[in-house]
């Protein structure tokens, strides 16, 4: 487990951490006149992170900027595996929507159709596993909430959008063993189309 359940104070911690963030990335990006071009993003990619076990999924996301410019509605479906390392493996799923920060935001001026915006999501949503045990022993089957922490880059060249994240994980297991809220880490990748 990358994190002991029930670990308050460094939820605590890591919710104002986040909080900050948020409040400076709102100013920043406020202050920055520029914004990368398109109002709508589709993108497929990959997905690699840990709560209880280790997940990695394809993943299918979309985007909609707001008018309240630079808050985007964001909205991601992960379909893979779960593998605990030394007793088994089986199906993973997990569906989430929230908002999306994006910016400040640069141009390349010798090039001004290339973009890099810095990017800061809050998403929850809804997530299930299930492990098949090698040995004799009962197949492990969670499914619960789930809220995920995103902090990224996005580069825009014409109509393609590459992004990328690290993300912390907060997963609420309901499985044969309520162990509590479950914590993690992951990366995260994906190539899409933006107009």
């Amino acid at each position: 487990m990358p994190f002991a359940a029930g670990s308050h104070a460094v939820h605590h911690r890591y919710v104002a951490d986040m909080r900050c963030a948020i409040a400076m990335l709102l100013v920043s990006s406020a202050a920055a006149a520029e914004h990368a071009p398109g109002d709508a993003l589709v993108a497929a990619g990959i997905v690699i992170d840990t709560d209880r076990f280790a997940n990695g999924a394809l993943t299918l996301e979309g985007a909609l900027r707001l008018p309240v410019q630079p808050l985007w509605v964001h909205a991601s479906g992960a379909w893979g595996g779960t593998v605990d390392l030394f007793e088994g493996s089986g199906p993973f799923r997990r569906g989430m929507a929230g908002l999306e920060l994006e910016g400040p935001c640069r141009t390349e001026y010798e090039n001004p159709a290339m973009w890099s915006c810095l990017l800061l999501g809050l998403d929850a949503g809804y997530e299930s596993s299930h492990v098949n045990f090698r040995d004799d022993v009962t197949d492990y089957t969670d499914a619960g909430p789930v809220i995920v922490a995103r902090l990224g880059l996005s580069g825009v060249y014409h109509h393609l959008a590459i992004r990328g994240d690290f993300h912390f994980v907060e997963h609420r297991e309901h499985g044969p063993v309520d162990a509590g809220w479950q914590y993690g880490l992951g990366v995260a990748l994906a190539v899409g189309y933006r107009r």
